[in-house]
């Protein structure tokens, strides 16, 4: 069997419309320089007038750049809107794509490596994960462009104009980052533990919510409290670091910024006294520094949000790196696959690593394979196998002459292998959303025949909604035998002529059994049961299998084949 090599990979932020984003965040820190060099020449011309002419004729003199400095206060403020919406249109454009990813991969994923991560892990790649990517991509990235964009233009345009105050302003900036940066290397050790403290929290909760009852039965709530007010307690504490190291950040940014415009002051004055500069000059850099240096405080809150990036960039990458289920090949357009056939199963060196060795077995159309073995032994594994839930490893498997291998998922479905199994539960949505899940365009006469079948009329009509009666996750609100049924009809309203049962016959009651054969009773193709007790009755020929050591055999009255 071919397997797939492609592995999905988080996307690059340029991508699509995002390049349209990027280049308008550009454009508004270009903007935005012009409008600070602006302002910085106003200053400087009011501080030259009035410095010229102390006595007379201030007003009028500086009126005219006062309002031009009102104006560009007002231009300002607009840009830092259109950035603050265009970065959100930038990081949400980006988690909407990646989002969609992940969920892709998810439905597409081998299940069985899947089910290794917990609800509370997967819940983090889609919550916390993506909104760590929305904040760095909006609120990072979107605004580090912008504040780089205009300080290299301030910059450019200061060290054509006056060089030795563009070099003055520029070693505060980089006092600035360096302090930035050495200050920020502490926040990657509490950041990831106050992730990993995060993840245990959510798994516990997310696990108890589902379990609630077996603590009150068994009267551990004391003890689900201590262990929940534990993990909160770490944590806290790394929270807590976490927030000292960005305070302090916060605090050495605004002290930097302070001292530097003083020794800017300072420098300035000297190169004042000595020609150099005049006290225009002095004013409007000192405007200069103060709004490049605003935009600069920024910069602890830019390196949180670029850690929490990297390490959700991380998490993500390893999700995408799950194995898919099978490749996505199309159906070739030699072969084709019939709407409709007996359901004669055929399988020729099927093996399943660890489980199952090679073997080779024909089951004849309407037959009843009684499946049997010990726990684990890997049972429910070959039917989700047969059903095409997880890859086919090795061998070939034909329905009705066609080799099911070499098609994917829509060509089983057109196949018609159906599966029952716990693995396969219920969702939250109606009734009717449940039982036409797999078949949502069945006609009302469809539906209203497999209800019936399926013996759910009365179930229906004792409901306050009906059809439309929401279930809960799970379909808890349904009973054992109630949810059996729905299921059993889900998968019957697909028209299956193969179909897999996993322990179909656990845990019900005598008359849940008789509803559920009775609605078997109807169904013509062949049935594979995993079974523990054999109390499903069918009227077909049945066989029975055992599944043990890694090999298949068959029991017959008076003997025992290997068919491995």
């Amino acid at each position: 069997m071919q397997k797939s090599k492609r592995v999905e990979k988080p996307l690059p932020i340029w991508q699509g419309r995002r390049r349209l984003y990027l280049a308008g965040l550009v454009a508004m820190g270009i903007a935005q320089a012009v409008v600070i060099l602006g302002v910085g020449m106003l200053v400087a011309r009011v501080f030259t007038r009035i410095g010229n002419s102390p006595d007379t004729g201030t007003v009028a003199d500086v009126a005219l750049p006062l309002a031009l400095i009102a104006v560009a206060a007002v231009v300002l403020a607009v840009l830092r809107w259109a950035e603050r919406v265009c970065a959100e249109h930038l990081g949400q454009d980006y988690v909407v794509q990646m989002r969609l990813r992940l969920f892709r991969h998810l439905l597409r994923a081998n299940q069985r490596v899947a089910q290794r991560w917990s609800h509370g892990a997967m819940m983090l790649r889609f919550v916390t994960d993506l909104n760590g990517l929305r904040r760095w991509v909006a609120l990072g990235l979107g605004r580090l462009l912008v504040i780089v964009t205009t300080a290299v233009v301030v910059l450019g345009a200061l060290t054509y104009l006056q060089p030795m105050l563009a070099g003055l302003i520029a070693a505060v900036l980089l006092i600035g980052l360096l302090i930035g940066g050495l200050i920020g290397s502490g926040l990657p050790a509490p950041t990831r533990a106050a992730r990993k403290y995060r993840a245990r929290l959510a798994a516990t909760v997310n696990d108890r919510v589902s379990t609630v009852s077996t603590v009150q039965a068994y009267l551990q709530e004391q003890r689900e409290m201590r262990r929940v007010r534990r993990q909160s307690k770490d944590l806290y504490r790394e929270l807590l670091g976490r927030a000292h190291i960005l305070g302090f950040l916060q605090g050495a940014l605004e002290a930097t910024g302070v001292l530097a415009t003083a020794a800017l002051l300072i420098a300035g004055l000297g190169l004042v006294g000595e020609g150099r500069l005049t006290a225009g000059d002095i004013a409007g850099g000192m405007t200069l520094t103060g709004l490049l240096l605003s935009p600069l405080r920024d910069l602890g809150r830019i390196f949180d949000y670029w850690q929490q990036w990297q390490i959700s960039h991380e998490k993500i990458a390893g999700f995408m790196r799950l194995p898919a289920r099978r490749p996505r090949t199309a159906t070739p357009a030699a072969v084709d696959i019939p709407p409709e056939g007996p359901g004669h199963l055929r399988a020729r060196g099927f093996a399943i690593d660890g489980l199952l060795e090679p073997c080779d077995f024909d089951i004849e159309a309407g037959q009843h394979i009684v499946l049997e073995g010990a726990n684990g032994v890997g049972k429910t594994t070959l039917l989700l196998t047969l059903a095409g839930v997880l890859p086919l490893q090795r061998g070939s498997l034909e329905l009705d002459g066609c080799p099911l291998s070499a098609y994917g998922d829509m060509a089983l479905r057109r196949a018609g292998i159906g599966l029952v199994s716990p693995d396969l539960g219920l969702m939250r949505g109606s009734l009717a959303r449940n039982i036409t899940y797999a078949n949502p365009g069945a006609s009302e006469q469809e539906i209203a025949a497999v209800i019936r079948d399926c013996g759910l009329a009365e179930l229906v009509e004792s409901l306050p909604g009906g059809l439309k009666t929401r279930l809960s996750e799970g379909g808890k609100n349904l009973s054992l035998g109630e949810r059996k049924r729905v299921m059993l009809a889900r998968t019957l309203l697909i028209g299956p002529r193969l179909l897999l049962l996993d322990e179909m016959d656990a845990h019900l009651d005598s008359q849940s059994l008789k509803l559920i054969e009775a609605a078997l009773a109807h169904f013509q193709g062949t049935v594979i049961e995993v079974s523990h007790s054999h109390r499903l009755s069918l009227k077909k020929r049945q066989r029975r299998w055992l599944l043990q050591e890694r090999r298949l055999n068959e029991i017959t009255n008076d003997s025992v084949e290997d068919l491995c």
